[in-house]
């Protein structure tokens, strides 16, 4: 299988997998999901912080994908 999570996740099965907050509790500045077997970090919060230029990018090309799909269905429906 060619997906990224499950080529991660895979080897831990049946590992003790926990959640940790990092810092602060009130105010954590990290939550990751870590095997406690392994010692290593799974899946990290920080691996998802979008900046707005990022999301910016990502509606711009979500824009012209649509723009795409719209102009091929109309030039395929004439």
């Amino acid at each position: 299988m060619d997906n990224y999570m499950f080529k991660k996740l895979n080897p831990h099965f049946g590992h003790h997998i926990v959640c940790v907050r990092y810092g602060d509790p009130d105010d954590p500045v990290d939550v990751c999901i870590e095997c406690e077997d392994c010692g290593e970090v799974l899946i990290s919060a920080e691996d998802f912080e979008l900046g707005e230029d990022f999301i910016e990018g990502i509606k711009a090309d979500a824009i012209a994908d649509c723009a795409g799909i719209l102009a091929k269905s109309c030039w395929e429906n004439k």
